[in-house]
């Protein structure tokens, strides 16, 4: 069903239209080792910027590098060490410093606070971005309202997390 709405425009019954540029939706289990390195792949990306931290890092970017490091596909892992990460300055500042100049992708693992600093960051690059969703509650992942216009498609990937 949501599939009928990614990468559409949709005239709206408020009046104005809406432009989706979600490309990709997955959530089910198992999907980073499967669904995830088959994107990247079918799309070439080739030199990511996977972007986590302390806590994300551990249930779920772990899982992401090393299904990367068995599909050999070349990244390097961008970990926030602070305790608390925030969407301002310093942390966008921070990934854009720290990230490869030449990254084909950023691939976020998070959800909120790592999410709004990849669509920025990515929008800076003007690389796409991805992100492997750790709250598939979080409904900034396709939100409209970023603090920076988005446009380059995303593509969400949502597992369950065992804890």
């Amino acid at each position: 069903m949501i599939e009928r709405y990614l990468s559409k425009t949709i005239a709206c019954t408020c009046g104005k239209t809406h432009r989706s540029r979600v490309e990709t939706i997955e959530i089910k289990r198992g999907v980073i080792g499967r669904e995830l390195i088959a994107f990247l792949k079918e799309k070439g990306y080739n030199k990511l910027t996977v972007v986590c931290d302390r806590n994300t890092y551990r249930v779920a970017a772990v899982e992401v590098c090393r299904a990367l490091e068995r599909a050999q596909i070349s990244f390097q892992v961008h970990q926030f060490e602070e305790a608390t990460v925030l969407p301002n300055e310093h942390f966008i500042g921070n990934l854009t410093m720290g990230m490869a100049l030449d990254s084909d992708l950023i691939l976020a693992v998070g959800s909120g606070t790592i999410n709004d600093i990849c669509r920025y960051v990515s929008a800076i690059a003007k690389i796409p971005y991805c992100i492997v969703g750790t709250a598939p509650s979080m409904d900034g992942y396709i939100s409209g309202s970023s603090a920076h216009d988005m446009k380059k498609r995303i593509s969400i990937f949502t597992t369950s997390i065992r804890r």
